[in-house]
């Protein structure tokens, strides 16, 4: 009896331990019953459990946090409110970095361009300004990127759209395709993982975009059916609008403003403007941007009002 109780010990022993060493490599997927159940880490998000019977979550982030969405609507000074999206849900912190951003950080040599000099007289510039008050035709609404980090080709496509209109006062004004950059700027590009806004403005000055209904956008890098040197109707689109246009939309060579007040001048001269920023310290940590095109509403967008 004394010796079938050891022997029965020394197998359960020789089971815990077994179970202990294999748990590192063993995802233990085939467990059924109430061991290995999924574990709902955070809002919207159920996580498979890391270690079944201990039901661990993951050490991700969840992109939508309640405490914050708290917080900022506790603070009524903010002037904004923070919604729960419900396309948010599920999504983790690291998603949201790599899919809801997408502007890789300039180069050096890009950092290093010289601003364009400006002549203005700061003092005659408005205390209030929205383009879209003053070219309600021409400045078109925000796309939503899906899950692409895409907003490199986004915000190009769209502030070289609204600067089309402006400048042809409505003749051309037409919806480019961000994703003919998507799918077609890829030397130095990324796609969806990110893009460089140097080398999406010299593929527009180069090789130009076609328009929103020639190639529309998915989110996703799709292969590229344009060649480079075709005109509009060589490369299947509609007879533009505008009768004169046969080849693609392109623009000048892309600039840099020095400070603020010189992107107020631009802003009321020729229309919107890219601003890259960093969102939280951890995007930047990254080298992920959030890159928006700005059109300067009266929303403390830049100091003095704006």
């Amino acid at each position: 009896m004394e010796i079938n109780k050891r022997v029965c010990y020394g197998l359960i022993v020789t089971l815990a331990v077994i179970l202990v060493s294999s748990a590192q490599y063993d995802d233990f997927s085939d467990i059924r019953g109430p061991y290995c159940q999924n574990t709902r880490c955070c809002n919207g998000r159920e996580d498979s459990c890391a270690v079944p019977i201990l039901e661990e979550c993951t050490k991700d982030v969840c992109l939508i946090d309640p405490e914050i969405i708290n917080t900022v609507n506790d603070d009524v000074t903010r002037g904004w409110t923070a919604s729960n999206y419900s396309e948010f849900w599920g999504r983790t912190l690291d998603d949201g970095v790599k899919l809801r951003l997408g502007t890789l950080q300039p180069q050096r040599i890009v950092m290093r361009m010289n601003a364009v000099r400006r002549i203005y007289d700061r003092d005659a510039l408005p205390r209030e300004f929205d383009a879209e008050q003053k070219w309600p035709e021409y400045i078109a609404g925000i796309q939503d990127q899906g899950w692409c980090g895409s907003s490199w080709a986004i915000s190009t496509a769209a502030v070289a759209s609204d600067r089309y209109a402006i400048v042809s006062r409505g003749l051309e004004n037409v919806q480019l395709s961000p994703q003919n950059l998507l799918s077609c700027n890829t030397k130095g590009q990324q796609g969806c993982n990110g893009g460089h806004l140097d080398k999406a403005w010299l593929f527009v000055k180069k090789i130009g975009l076609v328009d929103e209904d020639c190639f529309s956008y998915t989110g996703r890098t799709e292969k590229c059916f344009i060649k480079t040197k075709q005109t509009l109707l060589e490369s299947g689109c509609k007879e533009p609008f505008y009768s004169e246009r046969v080849n693609r939309y392109t623009v000048g060579p892309a600039y840099r403003l020095g400070n603020e007040t010189d992107i107020m001048y631009e802003i009321t001269r020729s229309g919107p403007v890219q601003g890259p920023r960093c969102r939280k310290s951890e995007f930047c940590a990254t080298a992920q941007f959030q890159v928006e095109k700005c059109i300067a509403h009266t929303s403390d967008t830049i100091s003095g009002g704006w």
